[in-house]
């Protein structure tokens, strides 16, 4: 899970011009329905985290490693 800042921060960086607008928006619609879905078995927090490490918490909490 990211918060808000961090998922416009990553989308801010990959989109540019008048196609940024419309991603945030879609970002905000669909962070909505995976709130009222509820279908996760876990979260994992990864604002300011490196990949690595929410790689690994993510195989451990499969119990992949």
């Amino acid at each position: 899970i990211a918060s808000d800042e961090t998922i416009v921060e990553r989308i801010g960086a990959r989109e540019l011009g008048s196609g940024l607008d419309k991603h945030l928006r879609r970002a905000k619609e669909l962070t909505a329905i995976l709130d009222r879905a509820r279908s996760e078995d876990f979260l994992v927090v990864n604002d300011g985290r490196l990949v690595e490490l929410v790689a690994a918490e993510i195989l451990q909490s499969v119990a992949w490693l």
